[in-house]
């Protein structure tokens, strides 16, 4: 390389150091302070300890006027107050029900018992209650998103059970193993 040339290699990288530093200070160290923040047990934001659904709602609920489920609680679940703002959640926490054979109210179980806010038998009440609901609420306004019709839905789903898991008696799809 000629004297000019690096001469010029080093004036360009002069020019361009500033973006990389701000490269660096906008996505690498966030990246990096999230990435240790996920280690602790803390949330420096607004004083929680922890990332909790229920809690945050609570928390949430007594600054502002957070609007929760209009008929008490999500389908498939006995939950209010998560994912409200989601049409496709529904119908996804039910492939997920399909898929591994349990669905969003044990999701929402097992994280309350994880937390110490509901104990086993209340947790098996309501997810033997709603877990693996079908999902109609938005179920109109989903199929006409993906192009289906409630036939095709409904072979797509079938597609997706998983043998070791779910069983035909009678015409019927059950668990072969339920929540006990």
């Amino acid at each position: 390389m000629t004297p000019r040339g690096r001469a010029d290699r080093r004036l360009g990288l002069l020019y361009l150091s500033p973006a990389l530093i701000a490269l660096g200070g906008l996505t690498v160290y966030p990246g990096l302070w999230v990435f240790w923040l996920s280690l602790q047990h803390r949330m420096p934001i607004f004083g929680i300890e922890r990332f909790d659904g229920l809690d945050n709602y609570r928390f949430l609920s007594a600054k502002i006027d957070f609007a929760t489920h209009p008929s008490g609680r999500t389908p498939g679940t006995f939950t209010d107050f998560d994912s409200l703002d989601d049409k496709a959640d529904n119908l996804y926490y039910y492939m997920q029900y399909i898929k591994f054979g349990f669905g969003r109210a044990v999701r929402d179980a097992c994280r309350m018992i994880q937390n110490g806010q509901m104990t086993r038998a209340e947790a098996l009440d309501l997810a033997r209650k709603y877990d693996g609901e079908f999902p109609d609420e938005f179920l109109d306004e989903m199929m006409d998103y993906l192009g289906m019709d409630r036939p095709e839905l409904e072979r797509t789903i079938d597609l997706h059970r998983n043998s070791e898991i779910w069983a035909k008696d009678g015409g019927r799809w059950r668990l072969r193993y339920p929540v006990v």
